[in-house]
């Protein structure tokens, strides 16, 4: 097996030799400078070709020995699927891949700048032509969340992940990210039934993250009260929370009802309280269930640039991410009961 390496970094062709190297084959690819991932590549096909790949490993920063080695630790397990492989475990950015797969949370932060894309060469060679862009190739390959559940605690010492504002001035969404959004029916996989209001929530959520309120509130509202956990209200809730309308997002938080996520929600938020060294009163307390309208008064108190506020950020992305990977299961459970 041959590994070819492409990296967004300034990585020279040949690495000096480390510990464990002689054992690898390897080739580094770098980027010409002001290039990234998320642009077209038609060389790329004459690049796997010219290095005579079975593997591609796609990554922003400057790949180290240790990852290096990883990296031909997982060519085996990578034989037949992708695998991510994160700079950092348990961090907010692996928190995501784990959580929601490889596709999706690329359509919110390319995967590859928070550690690497590991792909059979095979995989990106059938899906190469003059325009291929390794970003809508990675979203529409429709790669799923992992089988297990994220461990109980994030790492947030080196975030590479950018957190939404609580309220943010305007939408955040590239033209193509909109676009693949509207047409998730089209590389979402089978397993989601197109038939169900959570499919629209999935829709909802993904609009939200990106700051596109607007956008989403039309989703939400579209299947309001209904679907397996009322996602779509929850989402709604979020909206109007960030909108800043904090009596109606109290007001669909009431439809929502108990949710599902409260209780991981609960824990993670003690912890991080923890680490900041913040006093979580109602919202989380020990040994209680999450309390929502609690949080969202947080919310309203909060001034931008404060601890509370950089907890605040750090909690609603759990909960939008949490929500998220909640609103896909919801969507395949009815897609398999149908």
């Amino acid at each position: 097996m041959k590994l070819l390496i492409i990296t967004e970094t300034n990585t020279p062709g040949v690495l000096a030799p480390a510990h464990g190297d002689e054992k690898l084959d390897f080739q580094v690819h770098s980027l010409a400078p002001g290039r990234k991932l998320d642009q077209p590549h038609s060389a790329l096909p004459a690049m796997i070709h010219d290095a005579g790949a079975t593997h591609v490993a796609l990554c922003s920063r400057l790949v180290e020995s240790e990852q290096r080695s990883a990296l031909f630790d997982h060519l085996t397990s990578a034989a037949q699927t992708p695998l991510w492989l994160p700079l950092v475990p348990a961090s907010p950015a692996d928190f995501l891949v784990r959580s929601v797969g490889m596709s999706l949370a690329s359509l919110w932060f390319p995967a590859w700048q928070a550690g690497t894309v590991l792909v059979p060469a095979s995989w990106l060679l059938e899906n190469a032509t003059a325009s291929f862009q390794p970003l809508n190739w990675l979203i529409r390959a429709g790669y799923g969340p992992d089988t297990e559940a994220p461990g109980p605690r994030i790492d947030w010492s080196d975030n590479l992940l950018p957190l939404p504002t609580l309220v943010p001035w305007k939408g955040r969404c590239t033209d193509t990210q909109r676009a693949l959004i509207h047409q998730a029916e089209t590389w979402l996989p089978v397993e989601y039934d197109r038939n169900v209001p959570d499919f629209r929530a999935i829709q909802a959520g993904l609009l939200l993250w990106l700051d596109e309120l607007k956008l989403s509130h039309e989703f939400a509202q579209s299947i309001e009260f209904t679907g397996t956990h009322r996602a779509g209200d929850y989402w709604h809730a979020i909206m109007h929370r960030r909108e800043p309308d904090y009596g109606n997002s109290k007001y669909w938080f009431r439809h929502v009802g108990k949710h599902p996520i409260f209780a991981e929600l609960a824990p993670l938020a003690r912890e991080m309280a923890r680490e900041m060294n913040l006093t979580l009163g109602n919202m989380a307390a020990e040994g209680s269930a999450w309390d929502p309208f609690a949080f969202v008064d947080w919310c309203s108190r909060c001034e931008v640039g404060s601890p509370e506020d950089l907890f605040a950020r750090r909690l609603q992305a759990v909960e939008m991410i949490l929500l998220l990977r909640q609103t896909l299961q919801d969507a395949r459970r009815d897609a398999e009961r149908n």
